[in-house]
C-alpha cells in the first residue's frame, strides 16, 4: 500500500511545484526562520534570572505581531503582563517597555547598554535611509554626525532661528486668512519651510515647492517603516534579496520608488546649496557654513566633520524635524475643533497677557496655560506612539528579570503618556493638567504654592523623555520643535476661531478621525471653520505680512 502511494505522492508534488508560483518565497523564508532558531538557540546563554513574562511563543513563529496600531496591542499585553512584556517573533528577541521607570532606568541610567540601534533592514537596505543618524548603530560614524547635530541644535543655539521661525509664522497665518480650507496643506509648507531655510538657506515657492512635496513623500515612506517590525525583512533579513518582480514583493517595489526620492532629497538640496556657495549667492545656514569652514580650511572647524557628515545630518533635520510640527499642529486644530471651552481658556490668557499683539518667544514664560496646552498637545496623542528600537548590547537584568544580549527593546509611549495612575483621566485633553508644574519650575511666576497644588511627584509630571527620548539618543533638536510650536498655537489663537463645521441637516460635526498608524501619527482629515476672530486680528495679520 504504501509502495504505491509515494509515487503518487511524489508525482503530486512534482506538479504542483511549478505551478505555485509562491513556493520559493515560502521555502526561503521557512529555511530562514528555521535557521535562525537553531542558531539562536545554540547560541542561548544560561539565564540567572528568568525572562520577562509575555504572550505564548511558538517554535516556529511567534505571537501574533502587530504592525499597525502597534501601540494598542501592547497596551492590551501590558494590563496581562505588566511594564515589560517578552516575546519572540521569527526568532527575534523583542522587550516593550509600558512603562516610564523602566524607559528611564534602561535608556537613560543605563544608556551604554542599550544606545545602539537593532539592524533595520527594511529602513536602512532596502530604503536607504543609511544616512540618518536615528538609524546609525553606536560607533565612530555615530559620533562625528551626533556632534554637528548638537553643535547646531543644541538649548544654547535654539534662540538664533527664533527670527526664521517667525517669518514662518506670520506667512503662514496670512496664508490662512486666504486659504482656511487648506489649513493641513499650509501646515506642511510652513513646517518644511522653516527647516529648509536653517538648513540650506532655501526660501520655500509659494505654490509647489519641489522640496517639500520631496519631503512628504520620503517621509511618508520613512513613518511607516519606521516601527520596527513593520515589513517582515525586519525579522527576516534575507528577504531584502527577493526579487521586486515576485509575487507577493509589492513592498519590495513601492521601497525602491521611495529609495530614488530618499537619495533626491539626501543630493538635491545640499547640492543646490553648494552650488550657491561656490558661485558667492549663498544665504547663512547650517550647509553653507559649515561648507565653507571647510574649505577654507578653518582651525576651528572639527576635522571629523566632513561633507557626508554635513549632508547627512542636514538630511537627517529636514525629515525629522518638519514631520514632528505637522503632527502637532495637526492634533491642535482638531482640539480647537473637539472642545471648544479649551479654545477660549486659551484665548482668554492670550488676550490678556498679549493686548492685541502677536506673541514672541520671550513672552513663553507669561503664558504658562499656552506652555501647559502645548505639553498636552505633546501627551494626549503622541507623535511617536511606539519610540524607535534600541538594541541590548549585553545582558542585562532588570526588575527580577533576564534581558538576553541582542534584544530590540521597544518603548511603548504611549501606554507611558496614557498611565492612568501618572495621568489621571489620560484620554481626556486637559488644558491645565501641566499648569501647577509649569507654575512650580517658572522663575517669571515664582508660586510658592503651585508645587503644592500640583500633588505628589510622578503625577501630571512633565514627560520631555517619553516626547523627545532620553539619553544619547535624546533629539536635540526639541528645542527648536518647542519654540516654533509655542509660537505657532499662541499666534493662531491670537487671531483665528476654529468651530465645527455642520451637515446638510444643520448639525455640529464632532470629528473623531483615527490617527495614522505608524511614525509621524496625526489625525486623518476632519471638517472644521477657520475664521478670522474680528477685523482688529485680520490687520493684524496683514501689518505684519513679510
Amino acid at each position: 500500500m504504501l509502495v504505491h502511494l509515494f509515487p503518487t505522492l511524489s508525482h503530486a508534488f512534482q506538479n504542483w511545484l511549478p505551478s505555485n508560483r509562491l513556493f520559493l518565497p515560502f521555502a526561503i523564508v521557512l529555511t530562514a526562520v528555521v535557521g535562525k532558531r537553531i542558531i539562536n538557540w545554540l547560541r542561548a546563554p544560561r539565564l540567572l534570572f528568568p525572562l520577562p513574562p509575555g504572550p505564548p511563543t511558538s517554535w516556529l513563529n511567534g505571537p501574533a505581531k502587530p504592525y499597525e496600531h502597534s501601540w494598542r496591542n501592547y497596551d492590551v499585553w501590558a494590563e496581562e503582563y505588566g511594564e515589560l512584556v517578552y516575546f519572540s517573533h521569527l526568532g527575534n528577541k523583542v522587550l516593550v517597555l509600558n512603562s516610564y521607570e523602566a524607559f528611564i532606568e534602561l535608556f537613560e541610567k543605563r544608556g551604554e547598554k542599550y544606545a545602539s540601534r537593532p539592524v533595520r533592514t527594511m529602513v536602512v537596505d532596502v530604503l536607504g535611509f543609511d544616512f540618518m543618524i536615528t538609524t546609525m548603530t553606536l560607533g565612530e560614524k555615530f559620533k562625528r554626525h551626533r556632534y554637528l547635530f548638537h553643535k547646531y541644535f543644541k538649548r544654547l543655539e535654539h534662540s538664533k532661528y527664533n527670527g526664521a521661525q517667525l517669518i514662518q509664522v506670520n506667512a503662514f497665518l496670512h496664508d490662512l486668512l486666504k486659504e482656511p480650507e487648506s489649513f493641513r496643506t499650509l501646515i506642511h509648507r510652513s513646517s518644511a519651510a522653516v527647516v529648509l531655510r536653517m538648513l540650506y538657506g532655501h526660501d520655500v515657492a509659494t505654490d509647489g515647492d519641489k522640496y517639500v512635496e520631496l519631503a512628504a513623500q520620503v517621509t511618508a515612506a520613512i513613518t511607516k517603516a519606521g516601527p520596527f517590525g513593520t515589513f517582515k525583512v525586519d525579522y527576516i533579513p534575507w528577504l531584502r534579496f527577493v526579487p521586486s518582480w515576485m509575487p507577493g514583493a509589492g513592498w519590495k517595489r513601492e521601497a525602491l520608488e521611495s529609495r530614488k526620492k530618499a537619495r533626491q532629497l539626501l543630493n538635491e538640496p545640499f547640492a543646490q546649496a553648494k552650488a550657491d556657495l561656490i558661485s558667492g549667492q549663498e544665504a547663512i545656514c547650517m550647509v553653507t557654513t559649515e561648507l565653507e569652514a571647510l574649505m577654507n580650511g578653518d582651525k576651528n572647524h572639527n576635522m571629523n566633520v566632513d561633507e557626508e557628515v554635513i549632508k547627512n545630518t542636514a538630511a537627517t533635520a529636514f525629515t525629522a524635524g518638519a514631520e514632528t510640527v505637522v503632527s502637532i499642529l495637526s492634533s491642535f486644530f482638531l482640539v480647537l475643533t473637539k472642545f471648544p471651552a479649551v479654545q477660549q481658556r486659551a484665548q482668554e490668557e492670550v488676550d490678556r497677557v498679549l493686548g492685541g499683539r502677536l506673541p514672541t518667544i520671550e513672552d513663553r514664560g507669561r503664558l504658562p496655560l499656552i506652555q501647559s496646552m502645548v505639553y498636552e498637545l505633546l501627551r494626549w496623542n503622541p507623535v511617536t506612539p511606539i519610540g524607535l528600537p534600541h538594541y541590548a548590547s549585553e545582558m542585562d537584568t532588570y526588575g527580577g528579570y533576564t534581558i538576553p544580549e541582542g534584544t530590540t527593546v521597544i518603548p511603548n509611549l504611549w501606554r507611558m503618556l496614557h498611565d492612568p495612575v501618572a495621568y489621571p483621566e489620560p484620554n481626556t485633553f486637559k488644558i491645565d493638567r501641566f499648569l501647577n508644574r509649569i507654575l512650580a519650575n517658572e522663575t517669571h511666576v515664582r508660586d510658592k504654592n503651585a508645587r503644592e497644588r500640583a500633588g505628589p511627584r510622578g503625577v501630571n509630571s512633565i514627560p520631555d523623555a517619553a516626547i523627545f527620548g532620553a539619553g544619547r539618543r535624546a533629539c536635540p533638536g526639541k528645542y527648536i520643535a518647542h519654540d516654533f510650536i509655542f509660537l505657532m498655537v499662541t499666534s493662531v489663537l491670537a487671531t483665528f476661531q476654529v468651530t465645527r463645521a455642520v451637515n446638510e441637516a444643520g448639525q455640529e460635526i464632532d470629528p473623531n478621525p483615527d490617527y495614522t498608524p505608524f511614525l509621524g501619527s496625526h489625525p486623518g482629515s476632519f471638517p472644521c471653520v477657520i475664521t478670522p476672530r474680528s477685523p482688529e486680528a485680520v490687520r493684524l495679520i496683514q501689518e505684519n505680512e513679510i
